[in-house]
């Protein structure tokens, strides 16, 4: 990080600690907001997204709120060839842009949904167009139930190139764990799963009791 860069309403003015690796500590940078008032934040509040104002942001009116925030992530995204509006901020571990909203951690794609498009329904996802977990152009987003989700990413075969056949998951996939606990709900005992999907006991044990496949592996696809 360096001096006299931008993030959201706050200009990096100069360091006043250093940060530590062991333990991990951010550094700490003296800012100035545009509103005139001056804040000490960490690096990576700063990096985050977390921390855009000395306070003031959080007072505005909804539609000042939501103006301000587009600018936000204009300001924290890269366009590449294909028009992704690629996210520069911090990441979620499956690769989506992480941003603070109404002082809660979202992700940023679904944000630029909200932003730029609408509300969006209980119950619905925020699915790429373009396949670029990454991207938050609205115009590469659609709505979708958790269904439309799935069939989207079979389709684009996102389910056979994902790395999660690591030990426990190499016999099955997700789709064969969600039929699992249906019918396991639906009152089929672990003896008969064991049989019928020729794996051990242990396995399914850990599958009901969420040890094992407690990710949902197509959530915000």
């Amino acid at each position: 990080m360096k001096e006299n860069i931008r993030y959201g309403k706050l200009t990096t003015i100069k360091k006043v600690s250093k940060g530590q690796k062991k333990p991990k500590i951010s550094a700490r940078w003296l800012c100035k907001c545009d509103c005139g008032g001056e804040k000490i934040v960490n690096e990576s509040s700063l990096y985050g997204g977390h921390t855009i104002s000395c306070g003031c942001f959080h007072h505005l009116k909804d539609s000042d709120y939501n103006e301000k925030t587009k600018l936000r992530i204009k300001e924290n995204i890269k366009i590449d060839k294909n028009g992704c509006w690629i996210w520069q901020g911090s990441k979620h571990r499956q690769g989506y842009g992480n941003i603070a909203y109404r002082n809660k951690p979202m992700l940023a794609h679904r944000i630029s949904w909200i932003i730029f498009k609408g509300e969006i329904p209980s119950s619905i996802y925020v699915c790429h167009t373009c396949d670029v977990t990454s991207c938050c152009n609205p115009d590469h987003l659609f709505l979708g139930t958790q269904k439309e989700n799935m069939d989207d990413a079979h389709d684009k075969g996102k389910y056979e190139n994902r790395n999660i056949s690591k030990n426990r998951r190499i016999k099955l996939n997700f789709e064969q764990v969600q039929e699992i606990k249906k019918l396991h709900k639906q009152g089929m005992k672990r003896k008969d799963l064991q049989i019928k999907y020729s794996v051990s006991q242990t396995c399914i044990a850990k599958i009901l009791t969420g040890v094992s496949w407690k990710i949902n592996w197509t959530e915000e696809l």
